[in-house]
């Protein structure tokens, strides 16, 4: 992996796979080693073969960032770049109209604000689900946010983390893990 300021350059080693090109990729599925498929959808780590190039792809777009590039660039590594298009990215605010006002919360003309930082609409998702049910956990936000169980987790941690949610459980292998609001 090669991180530069307006890119990131993933490299690995050997051929796309099968029956999987360039131009299939997104539809195409096709596990490389499907044991290892298997333990990470018990573990809930991904939901379904194939959901990581699909994600990147609805991440980037959500984020005004430029399409994933994959390329074969000596017929040994498959390599991708993710691109960071400062100038095209797309910033993640809440309109203050859209949110509750939650105690301690500061708007101003641009959306939420909290803590003088703004909300990303999956953070807002989040909140307004601890609000509504008493409680949010992992598997409810990525379900109503549409988007993985990694992605939800990590989330729902910052949210923790900044004190605007409070977590419950024992481990954090409890499936009954759950975040509370403040």
């Amino acid at each position: 992996m090669m991180i530069f300021d307006d890119r990131l350059e993933i490299t690995s080693p050997g051929t796309l796979p099968n029956r999987v090109t360039l131009e299939n990729m997104r539809t195409t599925r096709f596990a490389r080693n499907p044991k290892i498929c298997h333990v990470l959808t018990s573990f809930e780590m991904v939901r379904e073969l194939n959901e990581g190039v699909h994600r990147m792809y609805e991440e980037m777009d959500e984020l005004g960032l430029p399409a994933p590039e994959f390329s074969e660039p000596n017929g040994m590594v498959v390599k991708l770049v993710l691109r960071n298009d400062i100038a095209r990215r797309v910033p993640y605010v809440a309109a203050a109209d859209e949110v509750p006002n939650m105690a301690g919360n500061k708007t101003d003309d641009r959306g939420l604000v909290v803590n003088g930082q703004e909300l990303t609409p999956v953070e807002r998702t989040a909140l307004d689900i601890a609000a509504r049910d008493g409680k949010v956990s992992t598997r409810i936000l990525a379900q109503e946010a549409g988007i993985g169980l990694r992605t939800a987790s990590k989330t729902l941690a910052a949210l923790a983390e900044r004190g605007l949610l409070t977590w419950h459980g024992t481990s954090r292998r409890d499936p009954q893990q759950h975040y509370t609001s403040k």
